[in-house]
């Protein structure tokens, strides 16, 4: 919901649709070099949808895989 609010205040500022706004943002990511930013390259896709709903629960997978694959902590 967060997202939502603050795509829709950008939108407005700068006098453009939502939608123009994630294809811009799916453009320049694409133009990103792999070797440097190979999980943003490789999910540009999924983060920049418009589907708010999904890309929340795409965002909590990768959280919850992230914390699955820390280390335990020393004791």
């Amino acid at each position: 919901m967060a997202d939502e609010g603050r795509h829709l205040t950008a939108t407005k500022q700068i006098g453009t649709s939502r939608e123009h706004l994630l294809a811009e943002a799916r453009r320049y990511f694409q133009t990103l070099p792999p070797d440097e930013y190979p999980n943003l390259t490789k999910f540009v896709d999924y983060v920049a949808e418009g589907d708010a709903d999904g890309l929340f629960h795409f965002g909590l997978e990768l959280w919850i895989h992230g914390l699955e694959r820390l280390p335990e902590p020393r004791t």
